[in-house]
């Protein structure tokens, strides 16, 4: 069905025609990639095709009909193993999902120590015609800002309605804390700073008061937790770009390539040449 008035909506100041709309499909060849640096949480969709996924530790390859999150300052690539098409949603308000029942409460309702953590969910036959249907909308042209936070709300209600928590925490457990505001401060922040010190600054505490609550949050402190945050990347880096040795070292701070040689060893086991060689990407 054709999309009426289609000049009305074009020129329109609320449509979203830019490079990262809040809602976006993608079509990815077989065998091309795509990468990108996720400012803020996405949900994707994949719809068609197959795709070796990699973002921070995580590598996995996934069929069409799978719903994966991507935590916020997450570099990310995509290797499309078949002619794929993805939707992609950018969360860049609070996530709720709905007006009684918050992220937080799956932490009260659910054992989080006998779930298994993922960033995947099936594609249920709910979800599947609340996809197919927007995406039919997408592709002809209704592009409104208004009605992609409409539909992303829906989204939320819909995976409040027919997943089960235990689903439901599992797939949001890299964005859970019993203080998401705080804890989605950090996610959005962490990848900009240095040290624990810029950290504290940019939430207005003392370091002592910010370690306590960080630690509230967490779980454990944040030198601790920026370190292991600084490992995924330096991983994803090593195992998903080109970059060389040396610039990898420049842009994590490490004084040669020998001390994130150093550094490799002692957190993964192996120096960076092995675990690229391992990878099937040549310095």
């Amino acid at each position: 069905m054709q999309l009426l008035y289609i000049n009305e909506h074009l020129s329109c100041l609320n449509y979203e025609g830019g490079s990262s709309p809040t809602i976006e499909i993608k079509n990815i060849l077989k065998r091309k990639l795509w990468k990108t640096e996720a400012q803020v949480a996405k949900i994707i969709f994949i719809t068609k095709g197959a795709i070796k996924i990699s973002f921070g530790d995580i590598e996995e390859e996934i069929q069409q009909g799978k719903i994966i999150l991507i935590p916020p300052a997450t570099k990310l690539k995509i290797l499309a193993k078949e002619d794929t098409c993805i939707t992609i949603f950018r969360l860049r308000v609070q996530i709720r999902l709905c007006d009684r029942y918050s992220l937080e409460q799956l932490l009260r309702d659910e054992n989080i120590n006998t779930v298994k953590k993922q960033n995947f969910l099936d594609i249920n036959p709910i979800m599947s015609g609340y996809i197919n249907m927007l995406n039919t909308c997408i592709i002809g042209q209704l592009r409104c800002i208004y009605f992609f936070e409409i539909k992303i709300k829906e989204l939320f209600f819909l995976l409040r309605a027919y997943y089960s928590k235990r689903k439901l925490l599992c797939f949001f457990y890299p964005l859970l804390s019993q203080d998401t505001r705080f804890s989605d401060l950090i996610l959005r922040n962490y990848n900009k700073i240095k040290t624990v010190k810029d950290l504290a600054d940019l939430t207005h505490y003392s370091i002592s008061g910010f370690e306590k609550r960080f630690k509230r949050v967490f779980g454990i402190s944040p030198f601790k937790w920026l370190k292991q945050q600084k490992a995924k990347n330096i991983y994803h880096e090593i195992n998903c770009s080109g970059k060389t040795f040396k610039e990898i070292s420049l842009e994590y701070d490490f004084n040669s390539p020998a001390h994130l040689n150093n550094f490799c060893k002692i957190n993964f086991g192996d120096t960076p040449g092995n675990i690229r060689k391992l990878n099937n990407i040549s310095t």
